[in-house]
């Protein structure tokens, strides 16, 4: 009830409502979960709902997002103190959506994600310049690790941590971005 993503109850009290809960879930009520589960682990939902309305009705913004991005990640705050704070996730799924509701959801944070951010850009020819620019970074990433680094398998597992967030459609471009670069400078 605080509105914080904390947690006040203890692991017993978690699982016996989850228990609960399963078993008072039948028939229809199963379908249904199951259903917005499969949405949510492919995350279309949310870039259906963008196509319907970017461009017919809110024009693609040219690389705003994008150049975005790249100036939150290569302007460290420490150089640049009065550099903007990034717009809010669930603003800009709520703008692109037509879904206001996500703008009263308190203690979360709602993201288009990466993809549909470079289709709200681009269009599609972003989407698809995005994949195979991914494609390359992940090349990229595995060839730089193999130069410094003899051992295939420490090769693969440095590579696979640094690009691990590559797999979540739902990150949001800066959040993307910004940690494959730090991960990949840190290792």
């Amino acid at each position: 009830g605080s509105g914080e993503q904390v947690i006040n109850v203890g692991l017993g009290e978690r699982y016996a409502l989850l228990g609960r809960m399963a078993g008072e879930t039948v028939g229809d009520d199963l379908d249904l979960t199951f259903e917005k589960f499969a949405l949510r682990l492919a995350y279309v939902e949310n870039f259906g709902l963008v196509v319907r309305r970017v461009p017919a009705e809110l024009p693609h913004r040219k690389g705003q997002l994008l150049r975005a991005a790249l100036a939150h990640i290569f302007m460290p705050r420490v150089l640049f103190p009065d550099k903007a704070a990034l717009p809010s996730d669930s603003e800009l799924t709520s703008l692109y959506t037509a879904n206001i509701y996500i703008m009263y959801m308190t203690g979360t944070s709602i993201s288009l994600g990466y993809m549909t951010e470079l289709y709200i850009d681009f269009g599609y020819a972003g989407v698809a310049l995005a994949g195979i620019i991914l494609a390359l970074l992940i090349v990229g990433i595995c060839v730089a690790f193999a130069w410094v680094v003899e051992d295939p398998a420490l090769v693969l597992a440095l590579s696979s941590s640094c690009l691990l967030s590559v797999r979540l459609f739902e990150t949001s471009l800066p959040k993307l971005l910004g940690g494959v670069l730090s991960i990949f400078v840190v290792q």
